[in-house]
C-alpha cells in the first residue's frame, strides 16, 4: 500500500456534518454590535455623571509618584482597596547612592552637588540636618548620623519627603543600626523629632 492510499484510507472516515450550516458573520451585524456597545457605554457614563457617582476601575489608581534623591526611593501615592489613600515606598537597595562621601577620614555631605564637611556635626546622638525643594515644590529632609562614634565611616542616613501643601509623603532610612528592643539609634530618633515626621 502506498502512502497516498494510506492517507486516503485514514481520512476517508471523516465527513463534514450535513446538519449544520456554516456562514460567515455579515459585516452589517458586526457594525450593529459595535454601535450597541458604544451606545451602552455612553449611556452608562451619562448615568454616572448625572447621579454624581464616582466609579473606580478594578485595581489601584495612582494619584502621584515621586522620587527620592538620585532615585534611591520611589514613593507612590494611590487609592487603597477601600478608597483610602495609601503611600507606598520602594527603596532601591541594590543601587543606593550615599549622600555622604569619605575623604581623608572626613565626612562630606554631597547631596545637590554640596560638599559640606560634617565630620564634627554628627555623632551617635547628634544628627546633621539638610533640606531642599525639588522642581515640584516637595521638600526633601535629610538626616545623617554615626552608628559608632569611633568609626566615622559607619554612618547612616534618612530622607523624608513632604509635599508643597505640607503633607508627609514618605521616607526611608539606610545603614541604620536597629537596637535589640527594635528601636532605631538615637541620632535618627532625635532627627525625626526635629523635623516632625509622623513616623
Amino acid at each position: 500500500m502506498t502512502n497516498r492510499e494510506r492517507y486516503k484510507q485514514t481520512f476517508s472516515v471523516l465527513h463534514a456534518s450535513t446538519e449544520r450550516k456554516w456562514e460567515a458573520p455579515m459585516k452589517e451585524n458586526r457594525k450593529r454590535y459595535i454601535t450597541r456597545t458604544t451606545l451602552a457605554a455612553a449611556l452608562c457614563c451619562m448615568l454616572l455623571i448625572s447621579t454624581g457617582i464616582t466609579a473606580y476601575a478594578y485595581g489601584e489608581v495612582i494619584l502621584q509618584r515621586l522620587f527620592g534623591w538620585e532615585n534611591n526611593a520611589k514613593i507612590t501615592v494611590k487609592t487603597g482597596e477601600n478608597g483610602e489613600t495609601v503611600h507606598e515606598v520602594y527603596l532601591h537597595t541594590d543601587s543606593l547612592t550615599d549622600p555622604v562621601a569619605i575623604e581623608d577620614g572626613a565626612l562630606f555631605f554631597i547631596v545637590n552637588h554640596e560638599h559640606l564637611n560634617i565630620t564634627d556635626k554628627v555623632s551617635t546622638t547628634k544628627p546633621f540636618h539638610y533640606e531642599y525643594q525639588d522642581e515640584q515644590g516637595n521638600t526633601h529632609y535629610w538626616i545623617v548620623g554615626l552608628n559608632d562614634d569611633s568609626q566615622p565611616g559607619n554612618f547612616g542616613y534618612a530622607e523624608f519627603i513632604r509635599s508643597a501643601d505640607g503633607e508627609w509623603m514618605g521616607g526611608y532610612s539606610a545603614r541604620v543600626n536597629i537596637e535589640a528592643d527594635g528601636s532605631v539609634i538615637e541620632w535618627l530618633q532625635i532627627g525625626k523629632q526635629d523635623i516632625g515626621t509622623p513616623w
